[in-house]
């Protein structure tokens, strides 16, 4: 049934949804119950959850970071994320047997970080040592605390994160975790309503994941990022809400081939007066060899259309569908990504990404809509143990992530799925971080941005022009300066404060609409309480 605007804007359309949306909570808060009362009626103790992904937000993955760049996960791979705790966990007991047999002798600063590993990860870690079969039940409880003195009307921002986990045996795993937050609508990652005393709350992981010696299978919702960048990726960054999704990944030797497959969010289409269906679907071939290269290939497809359902071509894992696209002849958004890493030399590593926007195979029909990253990293500089620096340079074009047809656009929720910077783009930015104590580091930073005229929801004509300038039109200018002290003393408890500088001119692409010379003091304090109990 096709619904106007009027039936939009009617009390009984408002009552019908809200009423659905609670039916929904209620369900699946009584599916919960049961499994969880089922798990403990049925099931046998044991201490461990491997097969849970680690949240694309969590302070592990620029440690991990410092540590691969000084070659230490060789057999990581580092631009498909999430990773899972099971998987970190066996790459830390293989640095321990490296330096039990004196094959490996970590640098001070090297054991500070992976001491702190070590103690995120001791569940996981005592568990693949006794290869315990046996099911349990895991709660995390993380409360964290904001506050930002640019924002004078609500500097102070709180955020709880609430989550639980079940594992049965070592190949599957339910889990569910949700945050309470009083401003989550600054969060690019928060869809959602506002609750009552502006309070916020969404489910941001609630998936099954089964894993057998070669295959992993999620189904459910979680986030990924396919760059080799934690920062801001150009396909996925994991920036945007998280999709319902069926994912999998299998690994063949040096080789990882991931897909996943999601239903996006209807869209209005005025001229219809209907709602439009949306769809994803992206596979990646990811080759890592321990030696230091990295190579990856992923292409990405958003299609939909008013009364359209899913494809199952589209739902093939190793159908290229650029080819099929072309021979169903049907106006389906195509993206390709092209990543490396390099990390042959101790203490540096190279990488960068190469995101190709509808590919013209004829190279002149119109002009490619390519978004670019360049970037490395350095560790230990001038023989400093515990230093590290990391460059980066982006650039995406005037007609990323954009197209003609509106639900074919690289949106979900309104949120880009690529990078926060979207189109008419490009950024510079340095961080030199010096871990001076166990449980303190120092971190400067600075960062350039342009951005043009150009946006995703824009009216793309067709064929696409060339544009002339870049970035377009009137162009924002932004500059940030920050100092940056994180004080982290165990793996449960963490302070950063930070001082920053920032200036902005033509803000929103308005001419001499400045700011210049803002200063802000920013303070996060969190504390992660996980327990976990045998059933």
């Amino acid at each position: 049934m096709n619904l106007s605007i009027s039936n939009l804007n009617s009390p009984r359309f408002y009552v019908s949804r809200i009423w659905s949306e609670i039916k929904t909570i209620y369900l699946k808060g009584i599916a919960f119950a049961i499994f969880v009362i089922l798990s403990l009626l049925f099931c046998q103790p044991t201490s461990s959850h491997p097969l849970e992904t680690i949240p694309l937000d969590s302070w592990v993955y620029p440690v991990l970071e410092q540590l691969y760049t000084q070659k230490l996960f060789p057999k990581l791979h580092s631009s498909l994320k999430p990773y899972t705790r099971g998987e970190i966990a066996a790459y830390l007991m293989e640095l321990e047997k490296l330096q039990q047999e004196n094959r490996l002798t970590l640098t001070k600063s090297q054991t500070w970080l992976i001491d702190k590993l070590k103690d995120e990860f001791s569940y996981e870690i005592s568990t693949l040592m006794e290869n315990s079969p046996a099911a349990s039940v895991k709660y995390n409880l993380n409360p964290a605390l904001f506050y930002y003195s640019a924002q004078d009307k609500k500097p102070v921002r709180g955020k709880f994160k609430l989550g639980g986990s079940y594992q049965y045996s070592n190949q599957f795993l339910f889990k569910l975790k949700g945050v309470i937050d009083t401003q989550a609508e600054k969060d690019p990652q928060f869809f959602g309503r506002k609750w009552k005393k502006n309070l916020t709350g969404h489910l941001d992981q609630a998936y099954l994941h089964w894993e057998t010696k070669y295959v992993k299978i999620l189904f459910g919702r979680d986030n990924q990022n396919w760059s080799p960048t934690l920062g801001d990726g150009l396909l996925f960054s994991g920036k945007s809400p998280a999709l319902d999704q069926i994912r999998l990944s299998m690994q063949l030797g040096y080789f990882r081939f991931s897909y996943f497959s999601s239903v996006l969010d209807k869209i209005f289409d005025p001229d219809s007066g209907s709602f439009a269906n949306r769809y994803l679907s992206a596979h990646s071939l990811n080759f890592k060899h321990p030696k230091g290269i990295e190579l990856g290939l992923s292409e990405t497809v958003i299609y939909g259309g008013i009364n359209r359902s899913v494809e199952l071509y589209y739902l093939n894992p190793i159908l290229p569908y650029y080819l099929e696209q072309f021979n169903q002849n049907t106006p389906d958004n195509i993206l390709w990504s092209l990543t490396f890493d390099l990390s042959f030399w101790k203490d540096k590593e190279f990488y960068g990404e190469l995101l190709i926007d509808d590919f013209q195979y004829d190279f002149k029909s119109e002009p490619h809509q390519i978004g670019y990253l360049l970037g490395t990293r350095l560790a230990n500089l001038l023989n400093r143990d515990g230093s590290y620096l990391n460059l980066e340079y982006r650039r995406i074009g005037f007609w990323v992530y954009g197209a003609d047809i509106s639900w074919n656009r690289f949106l979900y929720h309104d949120r880009n799925l690529g990078s926060v910077l979207g189109p008419d783009t490009d950024l510079i930015r340095g961080s030199f971080l010096y871990n001076l104590r166990k449980d303190f580091s120092l971190q400067f930073s600075a960062g350039y941005r342009r951005k043009g005229e150009g946006k995703i929801d824009m009216v793309y004509p067709s064929p696409l022009p060339a544009v002339s300038k870049f970035p377009s039109g009137v162009v924002e200018k932004t500059s940030v300066f920050e100092i940056l002290g994180v004080f982290q003393p165990d793996a449960k408890f963490k302070i950063d404060l930070g001082l920053q500088l920032q200036s902005r001119k033509n803000i929103s692409n308005i001419a001499d609409k400045n700011i210049r010379g803002e200063f802000s003091l920013n303070l996060r304090i969190e504390y992660n309480f996980w327990k976990e109990k045998g059933i």
